[in-house]
């Protein structure tokens, strides 16, 4: 019997130092190509995560409708509560919506505006977690394209000597 469950693989991208807590965390990145590869992977991360979201974001570009008035999210946004989703435009790719932790940064104002809708500003998010510039922009073409990049992260496990 076949399983319907979707297996989503994670490429690791980055270990990075954490500046406060002085702890190594690893970051992972994704890009789905479907609604339903997403959905797959929030379903997995949830059961993985004791329900628990918190190590997750999901950044997506937003389709528009023919009515100007009328935008739809994916629908896998239903896992996150309503305070947890966040829209921003960004230049290079337009309105995006973003979910989880993610969002306070894109929305952190650097001036009187927000970081994610300046010029780079996702890049040098991006690159901030260590990743170089050539992926950043390489994920900046894939959100373009109407795809979604999923972004988790943990803290590294100590090896034991």
């Amino acid at each position: 019997m076949k399983s319907s469950a979707i297996r989503v693989k994670m490429v690791r991208e980055y270990s990075i130092n954490h500046p406060v807590k002085k702890l190594k965390i690893n970051l992972y990145l994704k890009v789905c190509n479907t609604d339903q590869e997403v959905e797959g992977f929030i379903r997995k991360m949830k059961q993985q995560n004791k329900d628990s979201l918190d190590h997750i974001s999901v950044l997506g570009k937003v389709r528009t409708c023919p009515d100007p008035a009328f935008t739809r999210p994916a629908p896998y946004i239903n896992h996150f509560h309503a305070t947890d989703i966040d829209y921003i435009h960004i230049p290079e790719i337009g309105k995006v919506f973003v979910t989880g932790y993610l969002s306070s940064l894109l929305l952190e104002k650097i001036a009187g505006k927000a970081l994610g809708s300046l010029d780079g500003g996702l890049v040098g998010i991006l690159t901030g977690y260590g990743v170089t510039n050539k992926k950043s922009l390489q994920y900046i073409e894939h959100l373009k394209q109407g795809k979604h990049i999923v972004v988790t992260w943990e803290y590294a496990k100590e090896r034991s000597r």
